[in-house]
């Protein structure tokens, strides 16, 4: 998955993360965080709440969006356009915290290579 970042506008990046095609459950989280390829952890729920946020995801007409047994897709929208990264492609990590996961659990790893559980950000100049 791959995602463009316009720098210094209000275009937030909405992903859906999937585990076998199956929505993950969010519910429970009190934390997520975001690590770059070289710049280490950039984004921590905990410290700034706005630049990663969790909630159930619906259609545009309001209808829950649900996976093939009937649970209900989770969307992160990831606030990062007024961050201080350079235009360049990184790969990401995400790692999600609950109360049964205090030290966290990676939903997606940098060194994956699969493009159905890989992230990456493009961060975009725009003019």
């Amino acid at each position: 998955m791959i995602e463009i970042v316009y720098k210094g506008s209000d275009n937030p990046n909405t992903v859906t993360f999937k585990e076998d095609g199956a929505a993950i459950d969010f519910s429970a989280a009190t934390r997520m965080t975001l690590e770059l390829s070289g710049l280490g952890v950039v984004a921590d729920s905990a410290v700034d709440a706005a630049l990663m946020t969790w909630a159930l995801s619906f259609d545009k007409q309001g209808n829950p969006i649900n996976d093939a047994n009937g649970d209900q897709y989770w969307e992160v929208e990831f606030n990062l356009n007024d961050l201080d990264i350079a235009p360049d492609t990184y790969r990401a990590t995400v790692k999600v915290y609950d109360p049964l996961h205090t030290d966290g659990q990676v939903v997606v790893h940098m060194d994956e290579i699969a493009m159905d559980k890989s992230l990456q950000f493009v961060f975009a100049d725009v003019a």
